[in-house]
């Protein structure tokens, strides 16, 4: 477990890890010139400076810049270890890395994060802590639904186009249904996603 200081320092070396392990065979300069071209250049001597635990903090939107020149996820410079390895995601908080995966997306809170070696002064009521992280997360999770539900949406249409093509009527009044019934439930997310926003302001 470590102190503030300390796992600032942590977090960044496990990403200059990741940045490393990615890149591969292929140069930091190959990386910088990627990074370049995505139009928010990096240098080859803060690649290697980040690399090699010479960087005391890592940019965001360097971090960011860096996944999309190795086309991979944010999250996996973040938390790169193997899904059932401990990685500390705060101090003194250390969890699964699939925990901390989902956490970081908003998919879940880690329940089991808070452990016996938490000094008393910082820790919390855990069961108020995963109300509050509940709350914030509902308006992406409304989101994820919604956008799920519009894929669904444009799949059923293409579905009943054909068969409305094929003249098979039964099977074009069940997608139809179906249409008719994603339409209302996309209604119903947006309506309450506005809502959140309203209590938001």
């Amino acid at each position: 477990m470590s102190d503030g200081a300390e796992w600032r320092q942590v977090t960044v070396e496990r990403v200059g890890r990741a940045v490393q392990q990615l890149r591969g065979k292929r140069s930091a300069q190959w990386l910088a010139d990627r990074t370049a071209e995505l139009g928010a250049p990096i240098s080859r001597a803060a690649i290697s400076n980040l690399e090699n635990g010479r960087k005391t903090t890592v940019d965001l939107a360097d971090m960011l810049v860096i996944a999309a020149a190795l086309k991979v996820p944010p999250v996996r410079l973040l938390f790169p270890d193997h899904v059932n390895e401990q990685v500390e995601v705060l101090p003194y908080v250390s969890v699964q890395t699939m925990d901390a995966v989902t956490w970081f997306s908003g998919e879940d809170y880690f329940k089991s994060a808070y452990e016996p070696k938490i000094p008393k002064h910082l820790a919390r009521d855990i069961n108020t802590d995963i109300k509050e992280y509940e709350e914030n997360a509902r308006m992406l999770t409304k989101a994820r639904t919604l956008n799920w539900a519009r894929g669904d949406l444009a799949a059923a249409r293409k579905q009943m186009n054909r068969a409305v093509e094929r003249a098979d009527f039964s099977e074009g009044e069940f997608f139809a249904h179906t249409v008719n019934r994603l339409e209302e439930i996309i209604r119903s997310l947006i309506e309450e996603i506005d809502a959140m926003k309203d209590v938001e302001r």
